[in-house]
């Protein structure tokens, strides 16, 4: 995404709430005689939440006295991503570390997909993780992290597409891991609350299946002792309270020899 501009139109600003910003974008489009749909409404409301979400991010780094370099690019293209890699080891010397969060969400049945949205879907998390393994150096990093996610590793219904994107990414993990002298892991979250997305309605959803959202600072602090003190030989790692964990705790020993349980 680019970096967002700072102000917002003045039907929008200061609208937090996910179904009062839905409602305010359609009586906007209804104001302008635009055509209003159930899934151009929905993509506005995710964009428009992630643009803040990008502001309040670089806001929070720049105030903790941080210097922050926002760049963007198509990462499904490699051509791109290696020249944005090039650009910053110029500009910087060397990379010393990657978080890799790339992904998106179309989610649906199978019956229901398109090859389109499952490529699209697959491509944006699988391209730019091999395109970013194949650009960076990696005798000059000192870690990589991929975020994957439990519906990877567990699966989840109308997620096969992300599902098998992330298991893809957490086998790479494992495969660079072996060969690069950085510490790499994927971690598979289980959901994140805060965003902007999850609602009470949501909250409740995951009560009824046994999931609890992790909040973003127990998150953050679970980021950060990965990175510090994880094992080297444990590169991918379950994060997160949900129904998977009975199953990690009868198999995972077994058959998955250097995954882990970190959730406490």
């Amino acid at each position: 995404s680019p970096e967002p501009e700072q102000d917002e139109p003045d039907a929008i600003a200061g609208i937090g709430e996910p179904k009062a910003l839905k409602a305010a974008l359609i009586a906007e489009a209804k104001a302008q005689g635009r055509a209003v749909t159930p899934a151009a409404i929905e993509a506005a409301t995710r964009a428009i939440l992630n643009a803040r979400e990008i502001r309040a991010t670089l806001a929070a780094v720049r105030a903790a006295g941080s210097e922050v370099e926002y760049r963007a690019c198509d990462v499904r293209d490699g051509a791109a991503v290696e020249r944005l890699v090039a650009e910053v080891t110029a500009s910087h010397g060397r990379i010393d570390g990657l978080i890799h969060g790339a992904g998106i969400l179309e989610d649906k049945l199978i019956l229901d997909k398109t090859p389109e949205s499952f490529d699209r879907v697959l491509r944006t998390k699988t391209d730019s993780a091999f395109a970013l393994a194949k650009a960076l150096d990696p005798d000059a990093l000192k870690f990589a992290i991929f975020f994957a996610s439990v519906a990877g590793r567990f699966g989840n219904r109308g997620q096969g597409d992300y599902g098998a994107a992330n298991e893809i990414v957490s086998k790479l993990a494992r495969q660079l891991n072996a060969l690069w002298p950085a510490r790499v892991k994927a971690i598979s979250w289980g959901p994140w609350d805060g965003g902007g997305m999850v609602t009470e309605e949501i909250r409740a959803q995951f009560a009824q299946l046994g999931i609890e959202p992790i909040p973003p600072e127990l998150g953050v602090q679970a980021l950060e002792r990965e990175i510090i003190f994880g094992p080297d030989d444990e590169p991918e790692v379950v994060w997160g309270r949900g129904p998977w964990e009975q199953d990690m705790r009868r198999h995972s020993e077994e058959h998955a020899p250097g995954l882990r349980e970190a959730a406490e």
